[in-house]
């Protein structure tokens, strides 16, 4: 097996076993399936979403995927489970599909862990735009996106913290002095982090943007948001998550907490550390694109009146 292939495989182990993203999915799939749905699975992956489509008891489910290994296991799997019959596979970017009926439900879970980056926006539009029928139903229907300032220590900060110090009577910083180089090279690269609480926050969470999938045509330019600060510290950066409404009963909150969604959180580090008092204010700005390493963010502080 190919390193490739078997990093495929751990992709979708990762996200199978997450009951917390699945089982939603699976609620909301079997409450919004009519006999005489055709139904689209937007990068269709392990099949999961067209199989709980076509146990369900749809008419026909189109599922899109574009690499040819993981369909082939799809198909597969479909085969063995008795759901083939009213599955059609397609190895196809959903760019460049063609699909020979209109459809009345759109499925996907092209989330990514930073969201927008698994060009989520431009495949769901194109598709809703060009073949779903006039009753137009999603799921999920929309994606809402917290933002909240953090005094959160990352890993590199930890190390470099642990290596300023002597150990055993040796002064060993110069291993530290390279962490440290590591982390201005990366600093201003958003990252993932699985928090459990909200001990670090430092105001309240704002809802700073909301992916409509009836309307999103594009990747937002900007988005801006303003806090109160709750309480005096060292501001590190931003944490972002999201809440993913997949009906009106189910949804999926990447909120930190004491079990989390393989999704995590995003952490935007500040490029220098800021100490920041109660009731000040904070002006965050952030220009994301689809590759995350392209991301743009501001941090302005705001001096008390």
């Amino acid at each position: 097996m190919k390193p490739e292939d078997k990093k495929i495989i751990r992709t979708h182990q990762v996200m199978l076993a997450d009951s917390l993203r699945v089982l939603p999915y699976k609620r909301a799939i079997e409450r919004a399936v009519k006999k005489s749905d055709i139904i689209c699975d937007l990068g269709a992956g392990s099949g999961i979403l067209a199989f709980f489509a076509a146990k369900s008891g749809c008419r026909k489910v189109y599922a899109l995927e574009k690499n040819a290994q993981v369909m082939a296991v799809a198909q597969e799997i479909a085969q063995k489970n008795d759901l083939a019959s009213n599955i059609v596979f397609m190895e196809k970017d959903a760019l460049a599909c063609r699909l020979k009926d209109k459809i009345d439900l759109l499925l996907q879970e092209q989330i990514g862990a930073f969201i927008w980056d698994e060009n989520m926006i431009a495949q769901l539009s194109y598709i809703r735009d060009n073949f779903m029928k006039r009753k137009k139903r999603f799921i999920p229907q929309k994606i809402e996106i917290f933002f909240v300032p953090t005094d959160y220590k990352s890993k590199a900060e930890r190390a470099i913290s642990f290596w300023s110090k002597k150990h055993y009577g040796i002064d060993l910083s110069p291993l530290g002095f390279k962490l440290f180089m590591e982390r201005i090279n990366g600093a201003v690269l958003p990252g993932i982090v699985s928090l459990k609480d909200s001990r670090t926050f430092l105001s309240k969470e704002k809802l700073g943007y909301t992916i409509d999938f009836k309307r999103e045509s594009t990747i937002p330019h900007e988005i801006n948001i303003t806090f109160k600060l709750k309480k005096g510290a060292v501001l590190r950066g931003m944490l972002v998550f999201f809440k993913i409404y997949l009906d009106e009963k189910n949804l999926i909150s990447t909120r930190p907490k004491k079990n989390n969604t393989h999704w995590g959180q995003i952490f935007l580090p500040c490029f220098q550390e800021k100490t920041v008092e109660k009731d000040s204010g904070l002006n965050f700005t952030l220009r994301p694109q689809i590759d995350p390493r392209k991301w743009k963010f501001d941090f302005e502080v705001l001096s008390l009146s």
